[in-house]
C-alpha cells in the first residue's frame, strides 16, 4: 500500500511539472514572442509593462521615467504601444540583441490614456481612453502604409477608460471580431449596461443591464471563452465571465492553484492556442480547456432586449428595405392568389370540349352521354354493363380489338376526368369490377349518389 501511494505521488509531481511547463528563463520571453512558433494573431497582455525596454524619445516625459507599455503580437511582428501617446514601436532581433524602432508618425499626445489596445486580423486597434478633459469612445485603427492612426466612424460614441475599477473592463472575441465593453463613466451613456461592437458591421448593440455582484476582477485576462480573472476578496480562485452566453464559471481548484504557484507580485498573462502563458522572471505555459471550468447559476447581465445603434443612412436603408420587402411580399401574395383564382375558374380543356365551373358549356359529347345513361340505367336495375355493351353504344363492335380497347379506355377516362372537374371530388363516376364469368374482363356501374352530382349538366 505504501509503495502504491509513493508511486501515485511521483505521478502527481510529474503531471504538475508537465502541465505547468517552463518555457524560458528571465526576461527572454520577448525573444520567445519573436520566434516563429508564436506567429499567430492577437497575442496581447493582460496588463501593461512598466517599461521593460528603454524608450527615451517619448515627449513630455522626464529621463528614466516609467512609461507603461502594451505588447501586441501579430503575424506581422511584435509591437509596443506606449500608454497615452499613440506611438507604435516595433521590436526586432539584432543578433542576440533587440532593436526597438518607432514606425508611426503620430504627433498628437495625451488623448488616449487608459485605452484598450488589441489586434484583429493582423491589424492593431485602440479603443476609448481619457485625455483633453474628456472620456472618449473612439475606435482607432493603425495603418502601417500611412504610419498613422485613422478614426473609424461609429454610429454612437460610448466612452471607455480602463482604470476606473469595478467589474470587468473589456473582452475581445477575436474569432467573431466583437468587442464587449462595460462600466462607462458617464451615466447618461448607460453606465450599468454592457455593449457589444461588431467590427465588421460597425454597429453597437446593447446586450443588457449589468448585474454582476463581483465588486472587482483583478488580473483580467482575455481568453477565447471570455474574461478570466481573480475576485478581489479571494485571490486564490479564478472565475470566467462568459459574456456571449451570459454566465459565470469557476476554474477548478487544481488549475487555479497551478496558476497561483507560478505568480509573483508583478505577473503578466497572455493567451495563445487555448494555453495560458504566465510572465514573471520566467515564462510558464499552462494548458486550459473550457471543461476545466464549472458553470454557476449566476449571470453577468439582465437581458432586457437588444438595442442596436445604427448610422442614420443605415436606418433609412433598413427601413426602406423593410418597406420594400413588405410591399414585395404583399404583391407576390396577391399575384399568387390571383393566379390560383384564375386557374380555379379558368376553363378546363378536354379532347372534345371545355368546361368552366361557372359556365354552362356542355362537355360530354353525345356518345359519352349515351354511355353514362346506359350504365346508370343498368345500375338502377341492379345490372352491370359489360364491355360488349359499351362497344355497341360507342360503335366499336366491328373494330379491331386493339382499337376497341384504346377508344373505350379513352372515353371512360375522359368521362371520369370531366366528372372529377365538375364535382371537384376525388371519386370516379364510372366504376368497375372484374367479371365473374371472365376474370380477364371488367363490368361497369354508376352509384346513384355520384349521378346526382351531375344534375342539370346532362
Amino acid at each position: 500500500m505504501k509503495r502504491l501511494l509513493f508511486f501515485l505521488l511521483i505521478i502527481l509531481v510529474f503531471v504538475d511539472k508537465a502541465s505547468a511547463q517552463e518555457i524560458v528563463n528571465g526576461k527572454s520571453f520577448i525573444h520567445y514572442l519573436l520566434s516563429d512558433s508564436t506567429a499567430v494573431d492577437d497575442i496581447s497582455f493582460s496588463k501593461e509593462f512598466k517599461q521593460p525596454l528603454a524608450i527615451n524619445d517619448v515627449p513630455f516625459v522626464k529621463e528614466k521615467a516609467i512609461v507603461p507599455q502594451k505588447f501586441i503580437r501579430t503575424k506581422k511582428g511584435l509591437f509596443i504601444l506606449v500608454n497615452g501617446t499613440g506611438r507604435v514601436y516595433e521590436i526586432k532581433k539584432m543578433g542576440s540583441d533587440l532593436s526597438v524602432q518607432r514606425i508611426d508618425s503620430t504627433i498628437f499626445f495625451g488623448y488616449n490614456f487608459g485605452a484598450f489596445s488589441f489586434a484583429y486580423r493582423d491589424t492593431i486597434y485602440s479603443y476609448g481612453g481619457y485625455g483633453i478633459w474628456r472620456y472618449n469612445g473612439q475606435l482607432r485603427v493603425y495603418l502601417p502604409n500611412k504610419h498613422e492612426w485613422v478614426l473609424v466612424t461609429l454610429p454612437k460614441e460610448i466612452p471607455f477608460y480602463s482604470n476606473l475599477g469595478g467589474g470587468f473592463k473589456t473582452w475581445f472575441d477575436s474569432n467573431k471580431g466583437q468587442l464587449y465593453v462595460n462600466r462607462m463613466p458617464d451615466k447618461t451613456m448607460g453606465q450599468d449596461s454592457i455593449y457589444m461592437l461588431d467590427l465588421q458591421s460597425k454597429r453597437w448593440t446593447t446586450k443588457g443591464k449589468y448585474i454582476l455582484t463581483i465588486d472587482n476582477l483583478e488580473d483580467q485576462i482575455n481568453t477565447p471563452w471570455g474574461i478570466l480573472g481573480k475576485g478581489k476578496e479571494n485571490h486564490t480562485s479564478f472565475i470566467l465571465l462568459d459574456l456571449k452566453r451570459n454566465r459565470i464559471l469557476n476554474l477548478s481548484k487544481s488549475k487555479s492553484q497551478e496558476i497561483i504557484n507560478r505568480e509573483n507580485w508583478d505577473t503578466k498573462y497572455f493567451f495563445k492556442d487555448s494555453s495560458l502563458f504566465i510572465v514573471t522572471d520566467s515564462l510558464y505555459k499552462i494548458s486550459l480547456r473550457i471543461t476545466d471550468f464549472e458553470a454557476t447559476s449566476h449571470g453577468i447581465y439582465e437581458e432586457t432586449g437588444e438595442t442596436t445603434f445604427l448610422f442614420p443612412l443605415q436606418k433609412i436603408i433598413i427601413t426602406s428595405w423593410k418597406l420594400i420587402a413588405g410591399m414585395t411580399i404583399c404583391l407576390l401574395i396577391g399575384f399568387m392568389g390571383a393566379t390560383l383564382l384564375q386557374k380555379k375558374n379558368s376553363p378546363k380543356n378536354f379532347g372534345n370540349g371545355s368546361l368552366s365551373r361557372k359556365s354552362a358549356i356542355p362537355v360530354f359529347d353525345e356518345k359519352e352521354k349515351g354511355l353514362i345513361k346506359l350504365i346508370f340505367e343498368n345500375s338502377l336495375a341492379k345490372h352491370s354493363t359489360s364491355i360488349e355493351d359499351i362497344n355497341k353504344i360507342l360503335g366499336l363492335s366491328d373494330k379491331p380489338n386493339d382499337l376497341q380497347k384504346k377508344h373505350r379506355s379513352d372515353t371512360i377516362s375522359s368521362i371520369n376526368q370531366k366528372y372529377h372537374y365538375i364535382t371537384n371530388s376525388e371519386g370516379l363516376l364510372l366504376k368497375k369490377y372484374r367479371s365473374e364469368i371472365d376474370k380477364r374482363s371488367f363490368e361497369y356501374f354508376i352509384d346513384f349518389e355520384d349521378y346526382q352530382k351531375l344534375d342539370g349538366i346532362l
